[in-house]
This record gives structure tokens, sequence and C-alpha cells, in this order.
């Protein structure tokens, strides 16, 4: 059998402003949208879509914690890139699953 709720509830944990939280994988629609924000990513917006996705990303949390653009503004750039790349690999790590059946994540 395969448990899909092992993919809905994979997230990472990371420490904010004094608090943890734990972000889930983002879902297909989710990376819908990463691929609209990042569509006419350019470098005079890069800042501000970096945000954006910082924004979709670490409000798909466990807690139901809403992050505002305030709040993430005030990260260095590279904390907003390291998490949003840390959660980006958490597919990658659901593909490498060792419990699967798959002889390959191709089959996937």
């Amino acid at each position: 059998m395969i448990d899909l709720d092992k993919y809905i509830n994979n997230s990472i944990r990371i420490k904010l402003f004094g608090k943890e939280f734990d972000i889930l994988e983002p879902t297909i629609a989710m990376n819908m949208e990463m691929a609209k924000i990042e569509e006419d990513l350019s470098e005079e917006n890069l800042h501000e879509k970096r945000l954006e996705a910082g924004l979709l990303l670490l409000n798909h949390n466990k807690q139901g914690k809403e992050f505002t653009r305030e709040e993430l503004s005030a990260l260095p750039f590279e904390a907003l890139t390291r998490v949003t790349a840390e959660i980006a690999l958490l597919r990658l790590k659901a593909d490498q699953n060792p419990n699967s059946v798959s002889r390959s994540p191709a089959e996937k």
C-alpha cells in the first residue's frame, strides 16, 4: 500500500523569530503557483520574487502561522534563499524514499 499521507505530512522544521515551525512539502498547486511567480524573474525583481515565493512556501506550515511580507522582509536574502531551497529538496527526499517498492524513482 502506498501511504500518501506520508507525502502530505512531509515537512522540515525551521526556527524563525524564536519559534519552531514545520514547513510542509509544497502541493502541486503550489508548484504551479511558484512557476507563475518565477516566470518573469529578472535581476531587477529578484528580491520581490524571492519574497513572494517565501511567503507561499513558509505559510504552508503545520502550525497555521501566516507570515507577513514585513516579517520575511526582515530576513537576510540568503536566509530566505536557503529555506526556499531546503523546501524544494523535500520532493527529492520523498522520491528517494527507501521504503518505496518502485525499482527506480522514474517509475513513480
